[in-house]
């Protein structure tokens, strides 16, 4: 069984909407989290990655509940180089 894709995101966030077009034309199923109304889960993930920044990916096992997290800027620099990475945990 593969990774659930969890996205943080904010509304009006073109990034966001970039990504979960992507998201979308690849038929990759996600969760998401605007970090307005799961705040306490979102500051977890920053202090985690200590990043600020959207969308955030968090690849979550759902065997243990961990994963990778893909921070845009640090881990990818497009959508479609998000996917990729998503890709390889699904």
């Amino acid at each position: 069984m593969g990774y659930n894709v969890c996205l943080f995101t904010l509304n009006g966030c073109g990034y966001c909407v970039s990504l979960k077009e992507e998201l979308k034309k690849n038929n990759i199923e996600y969760s998401e989290y605007e970090v307005n109304e799961h705040k306490s889960t979102y500051d977890q993930i920053t202090a985690i990655t200590k990043e600020d920044a959207l969308p955030t990916v968090y690849m979550q096992n759902p065997d243990t509940g961990m994963g990778p997290i893909f921070v845009p800027g640090r881990d990818f620099k497009s959508p479609d180089e998000a996917i990729q990475k998503i890709k390889k945990y699904l």
